[in-house]
């Protein structure tokens, strides 16, 4: 099967709303493809609303869930998990969180341990989709090769 993949590269386009109204419609155009969009890319690095970050988040995996078909959609959000909050990336096929991970390398220049719980690492695990593997690391975790 022939497979759209599409790498996202887009500004914050100034509300949560209008950024995954934004996703939305590039799924809606890439009916058979591999979507990443970039990190936190519906609510940006918002940390100054935390708590609603993490609310709309939740709304929108499930608004995300009812409209991914057979694409494969790939990014992160800011997600509650126990008393924590993490960056958590989410990848979804036909309607369903396939698989989930949390951010280990946070960026200390850019303030995220102070917003966020680090993963543990373990993970960070190959996965598959159809037959496919995939492996996922979040930005800067691209720069620890012991991840790859």
């Amino acid at each position: 099967m022939h497979q759209t993949i599409t790498l996202l590269q887009s500004k914050v386009l100034g509300t949560y709303e209008k950024n995954l109204n934004h996703l939305i419609k590039t799924i809606q155009s890439t009916p058979n493809g591999i979507i990443v969009a970039p990190e936190l890319a519906i609510t940006n690095f918002d940390y100054d609303n935390l708590d609603a970050a993490c609310s709309y988040s939740e709304m929108a995996i499930e608004k995300l869930c009812s409209t991914v078909n057979s694409q494969i959609v790939a990014t992160t959000f800011f997600r509650k998990v126990g008393d924590k909050i993490v960056n958590q990336a989410v990848v979804i096929n036909k309607g369903t969180v396939v698989h989930t991970q949390n951010k280990y390398y946070l960026f200390k220049p850019g303030n995220e341990h102070k917003h966020f719980s680090a993963g543990d690492g373990s993970d960070i695990v190959i996965f598959e989709i159809d037959g496919i593997k995939f492996g996922l690391l979040i930005c800067f975790e691209l720069r620890f090769k012991e991840l790859w």
